[in-house]
């Protein structure tokens, strides 16, 4: 062995690169992403399930505020939804508005409290879709046995392989999988080498992975 394949082989190993996201704006620019931030799966759900229930009910119709249920549709709450409940006829519409602002309401919650992730830990991130990207993380969570019903406590422990011997004052520590994933609003926040920044993705002309 010569003196470089020594000194070779006495040097640490090369970390793998870590993947980074490229995108090209309509403006021309070009912009790095380094992270992404994403939130949890049931809370996305939730504002959902509230918007499918609340265009349903307002029956897809349009006002002079806007196009009710459309993607970019959002109100404020209060003065917005008094406004509406005067110009709807129906009880059933009313209902909906209140169903659409409520599902706003929790989805401007959500964009505030959502978890940053580096791009590299994103699944599907070669993927130029931002509803498929996802992270699953593991935590450990303390579940609240005592106010499950018989029956539901049983399926939960043993679902665990615990028993009520386990339980802490009712309370069972668990490890369960969160599921983390793009919201479906028009703006998705990205970390860039200039800062964090709302990036609308139908502005996206091109995209790309490649190593840091």
């Amino acid at each position: 062995m010569d003196n470089w394949q020594q000194l070779e082989s006495a040097l640490p190993p090369t970390p793998p690169p870590i993947d980074q996201g490229v995108v090209l704006l309509t403006s021309g620019q070009l912009l790095k992403i380094h992270g992404v931030t994403l939130y949890p799966i049931e809370a996305v759900s939730e504002v959902a399930r509230l918007r499918e229930m609340g265009v349903a009910k307002m029956g897809g119709i349009s006002t002079g505020i806007g196009f009710l249920g459309s993607p970019g549709w959002a109100l404020g709450a209060g003065a917005a939804l008094g406004i509406l409940e005067g110009a709807l006829s129906s009880s059933a519409r009313k209902e909906g508005a209140r169903l659409l602002v409520d599902a706003e309401n929790k989805h401007l919650d959500l964009r505030r409290n959502g978890r940053a992730f580096r791009f590299g830990r994103i699944q599907n991130r070669d993927q130029p879709n931002p509803n498929l990207w996802r992270v699953d993380e593991l935590i450990r969570r303390k579940v609240d046995c005592g106010a499950m019903m018989r029956a539901d406590r049983n399926q939960f422990l043993a679902r665990y392989g615990k028993t009520k011997a386990d339980l802490v004052d009712g309370m069972l520590e668990v490890n369960q999988t969160q599921t983390f994933v793009y919201d479906g609003g028009e703006f998705f926040i990205a970390d860039t080498e200039t800062g964090l920044m709302n990036i609308r993705w139908q502005n996206v002309v091109a995209y790309t992975i490649a190593a840091n």
